[in-house]
């Protein structure tokens, strides 16, 4: 695959994790060099480096003891130590959070406790921190609660941040303040949805350091009825073009379309978002 950057996703299985990661590198050809970074800010700078180009997301998935034996086993060994940015999302998602009376946090397996133990996480991180390696919360990011929350607790060391969990610009803008006030990298993201999902983050992508928005790609074109907005551009590495129109620039060529199935046939004239 001819990608500069990669996300894996790992389970607790770390024999098949171990194997995912091995094939991946035995079928990865090298892509065209990256840009140097700009000459305001240097890769140690701006937290991110054009060697450490994969992600291991978790889904919450893992335990203290999973994470540091991936750690031991894997991650801290070359290749992939040289590889790796970060780990997504290696906690419970509700991790910190205080139950309610009579409510527990948490899925109630037989790893719950040590899943939930916050210290051990805090010990494994440094652990993870001290390889270079860095911890990032994915599911345990909503609002800039979370973002506060985690900070405090100093599980992580950046957020991703989506629009449609922040509850709007506004929302996920004071998410990613939030971030930038607590020292916190950041990474824009997006749900599985048409282009207005993915042009609405691609708007704050100066403020972050990674993103992945490309929830529109998943989406079958019967099912995308918007147009234009960002534009994926292919040179010697793919970018992205911003629209030169006004606003999101986003399209509905057919919104007769759209509505009429749920309003009956409601006429509307060709508009911009």
């Amino acid at each position: 695959f001819p990608f500069h950057f990669l996300k894996v996703k790992l389970d607790g299985d770390i024999a098949v994790g171990a194997k995912t990661l091995d094939t991946l590198l035995k079928n990865r050809h090298t892509p065209p060099a990256l840009p140097s970074p700009s000459s305001k800010t240097t890769a140690e700078e701006d937290g991110s480096s054009h060697q450490r180009c994969w992600s291991i997301d978790a889904n919450a998935g893992w335990t203290p003891s999973v994470a540091q034996a991936f750690l031991d086993t894997v991650l801290k060994h070359e290749p992939y130590r040289s590889l790796i940015l970060m780990i997504e999302q290696p906690f419970p998602a509700d991790i910190g959070i205080q139950a309610e009376p009579g409510r527990q946090t948490g899925d109630g397996g037989p790893d719950r406790g040590e899943a939930y133990d916050v210290a051990a996480w805090l010990k494994v991180k440094r652990a993870f921190n001290d390889e270079g390696l860095l911890f990032y919360g994915d599911e345990s990011v909503a609002t800039v609660d979370d973002v506060e929350r985690l900070h405090a607790a100093g599980l992580v060391d950046g957020v991703n941040i989506k629009m449609e969990k922040a509850g709007g610009y506004r929302q996920a803008m004071k998410a990613a303040q939030a971030a930038r006030d607590a020292g916190l990298r950041m990474w824009l993201g997006v749900m599985v949805g048409s282009v207005l999902n993915s042009n609405a983050i691609a708007h704050l992508l100066p403020m972050a350091e990674h993103c992945d928005v490309d929830g529109a790609l998943l989406v079958q074109d019967v099912d995308n009825r918007f147009t234009g907005g960002f534009e994926w551009v292919t040179l010697a590495v793919s970018r992205l073009a911003a629209a030169e129109r006004q606003g999101a620039a986003v399209l509905c060529p057919h919104p007769q379309e759209m509505y009429a199935g749920c309003w009956g046939h409601v006429l509307l004239p060709h508009w911009t978002s």
